[in-house]
């Protein structure tokens, strides 16, 4: 659903960064209530049906808020919607009034904290600390892991700084951290000619994850342009920055070693440190090497000089089987981090107990946290389950 239309905001990157779209339009709430009666009826107690909120800021208007009551209204009727996904404003008050009203998981996106690419992007950020203190507030009042999302290759940002910024949201106590890289979409201010010369952007196109069909024996296929290199970031540092990010996904914020984080914050020890020591454990280690260089190969792999050459390469039926069975055309962070816990989970937790061992002088306290982490392998329990059987 989308119940506001426009931002009042310029972030250069975005799709209503152009200040014709500053005027904002919002839909009634009695027209709304239409539409979310009949959705009730269809889903009722279907927790398995989110709804997601397109709007740019929800919560930011008055507007919001009459929306928001009638979603309150047709969940109390019918059982639905249990979960809802939504783009949130950046203030935090009326945000936590919001979460009063409907069960949402607010996620004020920070996208960088470098000052320097922030003023060349136009966007202005709450402060860290009010960001982790409201984080803090919503993950006490609703049991959600806080979250954010951070943006790589943006326009100014070199691979130094955005390593700053992770370990600064690392270390801030978020739970769940997606970095993206930066789309060129078009009209942005983005996607200027300005643009594009001044910071000499590597521009390559792949498809977006399983956004493809073959009607008539022609390949229907919706593309992106993604940014992967600047004047102040090379191709070589957006795959490093990839790799970092796997590791991120896979000892962060999907949370199957979450109980070693804890061990870490008890104990007083910087997460960011506690990372890149596993991150580099990880990638000198062979026992991981199909993993990390398999996720390397295919995010080298996804990456076309143009839309064209997309379609012509996947045209061929061979190829196109590829989109088919999975080996491309995939999210490929979220496909490796599937097969880290399928084929590698035992091999991630004794990179992760030699690791902590490093920070904690505490042999005993680390294995007894490695045998609970061990028997939370949902996959393992899975395959037990079925052998069973």
């Amino acid at each position: 659903i989308q119940t506001h239309r426009g931002c009042p905001f310029l972030c250069t990157f975005c799709h209503t960064a152009d200040k014709y779209y500053n005027k904002m339009r919002f839909q009634s709430a009695e027209l709304f209530r239409k539409d979310m009666e009949a959705l009730g009826k269809r889903f009722a107690n279907r927790d398995e049906v989110k709804l997601y909120i397109a709007n740019t800021n929800m919560s930011m208007f008055k507007e919001d808020f009459d929306i928001a009551y009638v979603i309150k209204e047709t969940y109390e009727k019918y059982g639905w919607p249990k979960f809802i996904d939504v783009n949130s404003g950046k203030n935090t008050d009326p945000l936590m009034k919001m979460v009063d009203i409907i069960n949402i998981r607010p996620a004020i996106a920070l996208q960088t904290l470098t000052e320097s690419v922030l003023d060349t992007i136009k966007r202005k950020n709450i402060g860290l600390e009010r960001f982790v203190n409201f984080q803090k507030k919503v993950q006490k009042k609703t049991g959600v892991v806080s979250q954010t999302e951070l943006i790589m290759c943006l326009p100014g940002e070199t691979k130094d700084s955005f390593i700053i910024t992770i370990k600064k949201v690392l270390d801030s106590g978020i739970k769940h951290i997606v970095i993206y890289t930066l789309m060129k979409l078009k009209g942005t201010p983005i996607d200027s000619i300005e643009s594009v010369k001044r910071y000499k952007y590597d521009v390559r196109h792949r498809i977006v994850p399983g956004q493809f069909s073959m009607i008539d024996g022609k390949l229907v296929t919706d593309t992106e342009e993604v940014i992967v290199a600047t004047n102040t970031l090379s191709f070589k540092e957006y795959l490093d920055l990839r790799l970092i990010t796997l590791t991120i996904t896979i000892f962060i914020t999907a949370q199957e070693f979450e109980p070693f984080i804890k061990l870490i914050e008890e104990r007083k020890a910087l997460i960011s440190d506690w990372l890149f020591s596993l991150h580099k454990a990880c990638l000198s280690d062979s026992r991981l090497d199909l993993l990390y260089k398999g996720f390397l190969k295919e995010t080298k792999g996804e990456l076309f000089p143009s839309r064209e050459s997309i379609l012509e390469y996947y045209s061929d039926k061979e190829n196109y089987k590829k989109l088919l069975n999975g080996s491309d055309g995939a999210n490929l962070v979220n496909k490796y981090h599937t097969e880290s816990l399928s084929f590698y989970f035992d091999d991630l937790l004794e990179v992760v107990k030699d690791v902590t061992k490093k920070f904690i002088n505490n042999d005993c306290m680390i294995d007894e946290v490695a045998k609970y982490t061990k028997s939370r392998n949902i996959i393992r329990t899975l395959e037990s389950g079925v052998k069973a059987s």
